[in-house]
């Protein structure tokens, strides 16, 4: 199955982000946080994403949603979201994350097949 995975480190503050047998029309974004423990608590944790081509924003996510708070979590992933891509097409997928005033982000290049 067509996969983004994308963990941030909430000690490195360090987005790691991988590609599993990316398909041309879409793919399933993994947005995950590690640390040391086996149980993660957060701190005001908020985070996002946005599918950019050519600079224009063609999909995001901006996480918790209303009224929801993250505490704490054992689970590899807290969000799971179907983005949509045409084949041959060149993205870039912006992460960013806050926690206990620390803010995070990455930029990702890629190209569909």
């Amino acid at each position: 199955m067509s996969k983004i995975i994308a963990k941030d480190n909430v000690i490195t503050k360090n987005w790691e982000v991988t590609f599993d047998d990316l398909a041309s029309t879409f793919a399933n974004l993994h947005i995950g946080f590690i640390n040391e423990a086996p149980i993660i608590k957060f701190e005001e944790l908020k985070f996002k994403y946005e599918l950019r081509q050519d600079g224009n924003v063609k999909q995001y996510g901006v996480f918790p949603p209303p009224n929801t708070r993250y505490v704490r979590s054992d689970q590899e992933f807290l969000v799971i979201e179907r983005l949509n891509l045409e084949t041959k097409t060149d993205y870039d997928l912006y992460l960013w994350a806050g926690n206990n005033k620390n803010s995070f982000e990455k930029i990702v290049t890629f190209t569909t097949p």
